[in-house]
């Protein structure tokens, strides 16, 4: 429910009421030698309606005042059925939201920077929840919002503002991924940042159904930061793991180059599918300039030239996403058949070993495989210092790949 006051110089006031009465509209007035004010209380469906008539004859451009106010109860409760009813709210609603949301200003580079420390060290240190919580904070479903609601709305202002945020945002994700790898002494890679490095259409998918909620809920007025969560799943994490790759060149990790193209990519097309998804949803849920005809029809070329754009962009990156998805299923495959053929062999042959978990990463542009094994045994003395090489020689001949090994051993009584 909204409502709409309007103040306006009383020479005015018969153009302004013929307006309302045109749309049917029931409203309050009072008045005193100088100006009119009006009082409308109406559902969220009809506020675009009336604030586009009143703007057509001058009312907050040429003359007078107007004010829009979200209404938590009111009587009669007939009101209360209306809005039921109600699809969205209005244009001038929304674009306050999302220009809050989209503005570079310093809560917004903090709110960047910590979350892209929190999911750099969640994903360093395989920890899923550090990662959840980096999205929580993440401020970045305003810039992406911003710049699919101006090339609706024919906003080259809001659009540029807002892609400018996006840069800077993913820019400081990067740049944290980078510093804060480079500087913790023996981070390697996990699986958290493996899992990005391999981007499959499972993440199209993902980023298809973020940009679908983000946009619903920004026109619905629902938890806008809550739906961010998920669209900050789909950007954060794989632009700190691009940082983090490059650091890890700097290392001379040999997935370096893997975990920089993987993650690449997988931002590149988390961005335009959630893109693509905003600006089909406002469109067809009626969101246009207003105003002009001329300015509505500007904004369509626009957007038709946008979505064509992004369209040949997601066409261009499907391609690579297919031959990745099947990278990754095959890499999974090779890993757990690593896992149940290195288990077997260490009962075998070692039986006087307790296994306690065997940990493999396969990296196929660099065709090497990273395995931790963790065993158990009553004398350390037992254990034979030639046991990793003796592992990275059994999976080199059976599988005719690169092989690092690295074991640990706990004292069992």
């Amino acid at each position: 429910m909204r409502g709409i006051n309007i103040i306006i110089p009383n020479e005015k006031r018969e153009i302004v009421l013929r307006t309302l009465k045109k749309l049917g509209m029931k409203f309050s007035m009072i008045h005193d030698d100088v100006n009119t004010f009006i009082v409308l209380t109406i559902s969220e469906e009809l506020a675009e309606v009336v604030i586009d008539a009143l703007k057509k004859v001058g009312v907050g451009s040429l003359y007078g005042n107007l004010m829009i106010y979200t209404i938590e109860y009111a009587l009669p409760e007939s009101i209360k059925k209306e809005v039921a009813k109600s699809v969205r709210i209005s244009r001038e609603e929304i674009l306050v939201d999302v220009r809050k949301l989209a503005q570079l200003n310093r809560n917004y580079v903090l709110g960047t920077i910590l979350a892209s420390l929190l999911a750099t060290l969640g994903l360093i240190t395989d920890n899923l929840i550090m990662i959840i919580a980096s999205m929580i904070i993440a401020p970045v479903i305003g810039p992406i919002l911003g710049v699919s609601l101006g090339t609706v709305l024919g906003l080259q202002s809001l659009r540029k503002t807002s892609l400018i945020s996006e840069i800077v945002g993913l820019a400081l994700s990067v740049l944290s991924g980078f510093f804060t790898a480079l500087l913790m002494p023996h981070s390697t890679v996990t699986s958290q940042i493996m899992l990005r490095a391999y981007p499959t259409l499972v993440d199209v998918l993902f980023a298809i159904i973020a940009g679908l909620a983000a946009a619903l809920s920004i026109t619905s007025a629902t938890a806008v930061m809550l739906v961010g969560v998920a669209i900050a799943a789909s950007v954060v994490p794989p632009a700190a793991n691009i940082g983090i790759g490059i650091a890890f060149l700097f290392k001379n990790n040999p997935c370096s180059w893997q975990i920089i193209m993987g993650s690449s990519l997988l931002l590149l097309v988390n961005i335009v599918a959630i893109n693509l998804m905003t600006i089909i949803f406002f469109w067809l849920t009626g969101l246009k300039p207003g105003l002009s005809a001329r300015k509505e029809l500007l904004a369509r070329r626009l957007v038709r030239r946008q979505l064509l754009a992004i369209i040949l962009a997601a066409l261009v990156i499907l391609a690579p996403i297919s031959i990745s998805t099947v990278s990754y299923y095959k890499k999974l495959g090779l890993e757990e058949s690593i896992r149940k053929d290195l288990s077997k062999y260490l009962l075998n042959r070692h039986p006087e070993l307790e296994i306690i978990e065997i940990k493999v990463n396969y990296d196929l542009g660099s065709n090497t495989a990273v395995i931790w094994v963790k065993i158990a045994a009553h004398d350390v003395s037992t254990v034979s210092s030639d046991l990793p090489k003796e592992i990275r020689e059994y999976v080199e001949n059976k599988y005719g790949i690169r092989v690092v090994v690295y074991v640990e051993i706990l004292l069992r009584s």
